[in-house]
């Protein structure tokens, strides 16, 4: 995607965000999937219920054993831009870093 961060100004109000959730581990994002399951297949993101339950449980077992899944990690085409926290977590690090860190200090 070529947009994964951005700073929105409405009036007075800055707003960050990400198009990613770049805190959440397999396991956290296994049980959001879960819990969204009816707007997941309604998106056209998975067929059913069944094939949400079915890449939730390939989550969690990736997350709890990755060496033991190469299998599903690669059958789920994922990378370590996921799999590993420090890759996963640096472009939020850098969007603070670099543009929302050095505007609260120039505000204050």
């Amino acid at each position: 995607l070529s947009v994964q961060a951005i700073e929105i100004r409405h009036g007075a109000g800055v707003f960050w965000g990400t198009q990613y959730h770049p805190e959440l581990d397999l396991d956290a994002l296994a049980a959001m999937l879960r819990l969204s399951a009816e707007d997941v297949v309604e998106a056209g993101a998975l067929p059913d219920r069944a094939a949400v339950e079915a890449y939730a449980a390939d989550l969690c077992r990736i997350h709890a054993d990755p060496e033991g899944h190469r299998d599903r990690i690669a059958r789920h085409r994922l990378g370590p831009d996921l799999l590993e926290p420090a890759r996963r977590r640096a472009e939020i690090g850098n969007f603070l870093d670099r543009l929302v860190r050095p505007r609260v200090e120039a505000a204050a």
